[in-house]
């Protein structure tokens, strides 16, 4: 155990869609007093991480864990304390929940924890909560039917929570209509929704973010939206994935890793070259190109993120099954 940071065990513990998380308000007489929080708190000298766990969530939230898994570690310095945050996720527990020490509970959506004032040390494990391991980016159409939105409308309700609309071949004016029914869905259900365009149009939705291309990337030498939306960007090499650092955004895809079927003739990198680019990103990474379900173990040891998918969750034999094979391992 480190002897010169403040161990902190902390507890992500999510409701039965996996679209909100619980958070309590620090008392207005603690350190960051006023500030919500996710529970936890310190560990004793003596203690291993999940023993802690368990007894700070029983103390605070009479909440008995039976299984958690770690997560996250984050160091992170305030002018007067510098701590350890050793994050689990809590996957099944008993008891009923309520703030034992008279703190307010808040089951927050996803989607929403940015807008909170936290504690500056938990702005990693936020980034780290709402990027969801499955990134579903929609398939590029000549129309956009029913069955496409009755598709789409599934797999949200049933745990997408990072989802991009794509759409090159249909107008403006229908790009931004479907959009808006879309955003309407991803808003019902905690989901984050990214246009791909530009910035503006982003904005003129409505979206809670951009996803640039990776020409429209490289023109920006800033970040082109305030911290309060999200900004990605397609990438297919070292340099673009540099870039998307440099101007500080907050993920990237990077493409292809395999062939796809839309893109059949691209060289495409393989898992080892998509390593060491993700290995020096500074921003979270996506694996795109071919990817299913069983590929995200492969992705994780090679420093992604998560995976980035179309075909495998639109052309699956079943789509829900296929967004829950990639939540449900993680």
């Amino acid at each position: 155990m480190s002897t010169n940071r403040e161990q902190i065990v902390v507890g992500v513990i999510y409701n039965k869609r996996r679209n909100k998380v619980l958070v309590s308000r620090r008392p207005l007489t603690a350190h960051l007093g006023g500030l919500w929080e996710f529970p936890g708190g310190k560990m004793g000298e003596f203690e291993i991480a999940l023993t802690a766990l368990k007894r700070e969530l029983y103390e605070e939230l009479n909440m008995e864990v039976e299984s958690a898994r770690q997560f996250i570690q984050i160091d992170h310095d305030y002018h007067d304390k510098k701590v350890k945050l050793d994050v689990w996720v809590v996957d099944t527990w008993r008891g009923e929940i309520y703030g034992k020490e008279g703190q307010a509970l808040e089951w927050t959506w996803i989607n929403q924890l940015r807008k909170k004032q936290f504690p500056a040390a938990d702005s990693d494990l936020i980034n780290a909560i709402t990027l969801s391991p499955l990134y579903l980016i929609s398939p590029d159409l000549d129309v956009y039917n029913e069955n496409f939105m009755n598709m789409t409308k599934n797999v949200i309700e049933n745990g997408v929570r990072l989802f991009q609309f794509r759409s090159k071949k249909t107008s403006n004016d229908e790009s931004h209509a479907i959009s808006r029914k879309l955003l309407d869905i991803c808003n019902e259900n905690g989901c984050l929704f990214l246009y791909n365009g530009q910035p503006e149009e982003a904005l003129e939705l409505g979206a809670h973010g951009v996803h640039l291309n990776s020409r429209d990337l490289l023109k920006f030498s800033k970040r082109p939206m305030s911290d309060q939306y999200w900004v990605a960007a397609s990438c297919h090499n070292e340099i673009e994935v540099k870039h998307a650092g440099n101007i500080n955004l907050d993920f990237c895809v990077l493409s292809p890793v395999h062939e796809t079927g839309s893109h059949g003739n691209t060289v495409t990198m393989g898992w080892d070259n998509f390593g060491v680019i993700a290995e020096q990103s500074t921003v979270p990474v996506y694996a795109l190109g071919g990817m299913l379900p069983a590929d995200l173990n492969m992705a994780f040891k090679h420093g992604a993120h998560g995976i980035a998918m179309i075909s495998g969750v639109y052309n699956a034999r079943n789509p829900v099954d296929a967004v829950k094979k990639c939540l449900n391992d993680n």
